[in-house]
């Protein structure tokens, strides 16, 4: 029983990343297929943004970082391909 606990304790500590279809700010929606501009509008500008580069060195797409602070702290990563958001990703800090 000591050592399930203690697996389930590291699980929860662990930083995780989970893959979402939709990020809730205030009472709006950021959905997958959703244009840069919208997630703008929606969430304001990134805390960080980085350029997704192809092994040629060109640009394939743009992955923005929207950290939150606080007790429930968490990052949520938003990847575009396209101009189109691809994927909305939830990482526990």
């Amino acid at each position: 029983m000591k050592i399930l606990r203690a697996a389930l304790l590291t699980m929860a500590l662990v930083s995780t990343a989970v893959a979402d279809e939709g990020w809730r700010v205030g009472n709006k929606l950021v959905l997958v297929g959703d244009s840069m501009a919208k997630v703008l509008q929606v969430a304001g500008q990134p805390d960080i943004r980085n350029r997704i580069e192809s092994e040629q060195g060109g640009t394939v797409g743009n992955r923005w970082y929207y950290v939150q602070n606080g007790y429930d702290a968490k990052t949520i990563i938003i990847t575009f391909q396209g101009g189109r958001v691809v994927s909305i990703e939830t990482e526990k800090d």
